[in-house]
C-alpha cells in the first residue's frame, strides 16, 4: 500500500470540514488493481486500520461498460470481510490514478443553493471542472459522471447536493486541489449565539431526547433563516441517512412528547430544533449521526439569507433510505 496515500487519507480524514463519520473516500490506481475505501470505515483511521479494499479494477470496468446491473460483483475478496465503497465505480471510470471524494461542508453549503452554478464559474473559471446533477450514490451517480467523461477530462467535480470530488495522477496535486476549493469557498458564518441548556433540558426531562454534545451545533436554533432551510428538507445523502427525512422544530415538552408517541418502530427518532434555545436529539443517536448535526449547523450558517435551496426530493431521499448499501453502512456504525 502507498504510504503516502495513507497519510493523505488519514490528513483529510481528521479534518472535520472534509470528512464526517465514515463519509467520504479514497482511492488509488495500480497497474489493473484499484485500492478503495471500504464501505463504513473511516479515513481518519487510514495509517492505524486495515479499511482499504483492492479490487479488480480491469474486471470491473469492464462490467461497467457492459452496463451489468452490479459491476462489482465478485472483483474483491469477499472472506476479507469488507466491501468496497458504494462510489467505488465512480472511482473506477475516472482515468486519473488519485481520486479524493469528501463531504466538504463548505462546498455542500454552495452546491445547496440555486445559484451554484454562477457562484462556481465566477470562482473557478481557471481551472477544470465539472457540475453533477443530483444522482443517488452509487451506480446512478457514477452513470452521470460517465456522461461528462465522453467531452472532458476534470479535475474538480461539483456533485450537486452532496460534495466534492477531486482527481490527479499525484498526491499533492489531489490535496492541493481539495485544499484550494475548500479555502475558495469558506465564507464567513453568522455571530454564534450561546444555547439556552435550561430550557433544553426542562424540554427534553423525562424523554429519549438530550440536548446535542456540540456546542456549536445549538447555533442552528438561532435565526429564522437558518431553522426554515433545516426544517424544510433535506439536503444531501449524509443527512437522510443518519438524520433522517424530517427535522421539528418546537417550543415545548407536549410538542416533543407528541413526536415521541408519533413515532413508529422503523422510524429514526428525528433532529428537534428548539428555537432560541438549541438542538435536541435522541439520546440513542450514534457518534457518526451526531457529527452530522454539526455538519449541518456549518452548512447551513453559511447560506446567504436570500439564497433559494434546493431540496433533494421524496424520491431521492426515499432511494436513500432503501439503498442497500447505505443500509449496510449504517449497520457498522456500532462495530467500527
Amino acid at each position: 500500500m502507498d504510504e503516502s496515500f495513507l497519510k493523505a487519507s488519514e490528513e483529510i480524514g481528521r479534518n472535520f470540514n472534509l470528512i464526517q463519520g465514515a463519509g467520504g473516500n479514497t482511492s488509488f490506481k495500480n497497474d489493473d488493481s484499484m485500492f478503495i475505501k471500504a464501505s463504513g470505515y473511516k479515513l481518519k483511521d487510514s495509517l492505524q486500520k486495515d479499511i482499504f479494499v483492492k479490487v479488480n479494477l480491469k474486471k470491473l470496468r469492464e462490467s461497467i461498460k457492459q452496463n451489468l446491473k452490479n459491476p462489482l460483483e465478485d472483483t474483491w475478496d469477499k472472506s476479507l470481510g469488507k466491501r468496497p465503497s458504494m462510489e467505488t465505480n465512480m472511482h473506477a471510470i475516472l482515468p486519473n490514478k488519485y481520486i479524493f471524494h469528501t463531504h466538504c461542508l463548505n462546498t455542500i453549503s454552495l452546491l445547496v443553493q440555486n445559484q451554484c452554478q454562477f457562484k462556481i464559474s465566477k470562482i473557478f473559471n481557471d481551472l477544470k471542472y465539472k457540475i453533477i446533477q443530483y444522482k443517488t450514490p452509487g451506480i446512478p451517480l457514477a452513470n452521470e459522471i460517465k456522461k461528462v467523461l465522453k467531452e472532458d477530462k476534470p479535475e474538480i467535480i461539483f456533485l450537486s447536493n452532496h460534495g466534492l470530488v477531486v482527481c490527479a495522477d499525484d498526491i499533492d496535486t489531489a490535496l492541493n486541489l481539495t485544499y484550494l476549493v475548500s479555502k475558495k469557498l469558506d465564507f464567513p458564518i453568522r455571530e454564534s449565539k450561546k444555547e439556552n441548556l435550561k430550557k433544553l433540558n426542562k424540554i427534553a426531562s423525562g424523554t429519549c431526547f438530550r440536548p446535542t454534545r456540540y456546542n456549536n451545533a445549538h447555533e442552528l436554533a438561532f435565526s429564522e433563516h437558518t431553522i426554515k432551510i433545516a426544517s424544510s428538507g433535506s439536503l444531501y445523502p449524509d443527512h437522510v441517512v443518519f438524520l433522517g427525512r424530517r427535522t421539528f422544530v418546537i417550543n415545548t415538552k407536549n410538542e416533543l412528547e407528541e413526536i415521541i408517541k408519533n413515532s413508529t418502530i422503523e422510524q429514526k427518532l428525528p433532529l428537534v430544533i428548539v428555537p432560541h434555545a438549541g438542538i435536541l436529539v435522541p439520546e440513542n443517536i450514534s457518534y457518526e449521526a451526531e457529527e452530522l448535526v454539526l455538519a449541518l449547523s456549518k452548512i447551513v450558517a453559511k447560506i446567504p439569507n436570500n439564497s433559494k435551496i434546493n431540496y433533494l426530493s421524496l424520491n431521492d431521499e426515499l432511494q436513500l433510505e432503501k439503498s442497500n448499501s447505505e443500509n449496510y453502512r449504517l449497520s457498522l456504525n456500532s462495530r467500527i
